[in-house]
């Protein structure tokens, strides 16, 4: 069954959190969603790779992404960093979220980057 919720990119590998796509609520426009957040499951110790120190970073320093599922088009939906746009990490992501390939959209999102720059120009207030 096909799979939605999020994913960090780290060290070649996927770390999906996610759950079978009947599970999800529609949030709008026939868009199936999880309630799951980045920032909140960056803490749980069930996703993180062995052997590498993550309590040194933020959630947002890996290239992550979400995979949401579209029930009028029937297909599903990745945004993610656009670093991960390359078909070795997409066929990873495939893989993780039981994606069927030619029913996929992927788009990347500024949401999503590990850009330091970009990152500095959305949180710099001053």
């Amino acid at each position: 069954m096909i799979k939605i919720g999020i994913f960090w990119f780290i060290e070649n590998q996927v770390y999906a959190v996610c759950q079978d796509v009947n599970l999800a609520y529609s949030s709008i426009n026939h868009i199936l969603d999880t309630d799951f957040e980045h920032w909140q499951v960056w803490e749980d110790a069930a996703i993180k790779p062995r052997g590498i120190k993550l309590y040194q970073h933020e959630y947002f320093d890996f290239p992550r992404g979400r995979v949401l599922y579209n029930t009028t088009s029937f297909s599903s939906l990745v945004y993610l960093d656009k670093t991960l746009i390359n078909e070795a990490t997409k066929n990873k992501i495939c893989q993780a979220f039981n994606l069927v390939s030619d029913k996929i959209i992927w788009k990347t999102d500024d949401h999503y980057t590990t850009d330091k720059d970009l990152l500095a120009k959305m949180f710099d207030f001053d």
